[in-house]
């Protein structure tokens, strides 16, 4: 009988310890990090991914895994700047936003390096500034319409940005 139990554990074992480490090589590890105050909260929001575009070409494709807690996030305003000029990228096109993901296609202007990707900018609101009321910003549309168009059932299958870190503007926004 003790041998029988013991076999089991050890088949139980030698089964889910190669999951384990499979598993364990293909997680990708996302930091959330402290922003420290080094953008503006009031017109870009408390939150950002911050991304890298390795890619060629004028189409960039990012799925950022965030876990929001807003409802309707695909109702929400998506930022994105660049983190060489500082400019806020006009050609900007989310897909499939939602509570566990969002996909967002932008055009990289400076190429290859660094974008950040604001994802819920607000406005304040309220009686005065000791209690303002935070009003997410509707989506708006900037993209060119050429440039909107170009993007492909091809191009949208190829992600070629790396989400690096998610970021609030503060360890009080974490």
């Amino acid at each position: 009988m003790v041998y029988k139990i013991f076999e089991i554990f050890v088949c139980n074992i030698l089964l889910f310890v190669p999951c384990l480490l499979t598993n364990s090589l293909f997680a990708q590890h996302l930091n959330y990090t402290n922003g420290k105050d080094s953008w503006n909260a009031d017109s870009l929001g408390n939150h950002r991914a911050v991304v890298t575009f390795t890619g060629k070409g004028n189409i960039a494709k990012v799925i950022i895994a965030w876990c929001r807690r807003d409802i309707n996030p695909d109702q929400k305003r998506i930022i994105v700047q660049d983190a060489k000029t500082g400019k806020k990228i006009l050609n900007v096109k989310p897909g499939d936003i939602n509570r566990e993901s969002g996909t967002v296609f932008f055009e990289p202007v400076s190429g290859s390096g660094t974008y950040y990707i604001y994802y819920m900018p607000t406005i304040y609101e309220g009686l005065n500034t000791y209690y303002p009321m935070g009003i997410y910003r509707k989506p708006e549309n900037t993209a060119n319409a050429s440039w909107a168009n170009s993007i492909s059932s091809t191009s949208a299958s190829i992600v070629n940005c790396v989400v690096k870190e998610i970021q609030s503007i503060n360890a009080l926004n974490s």
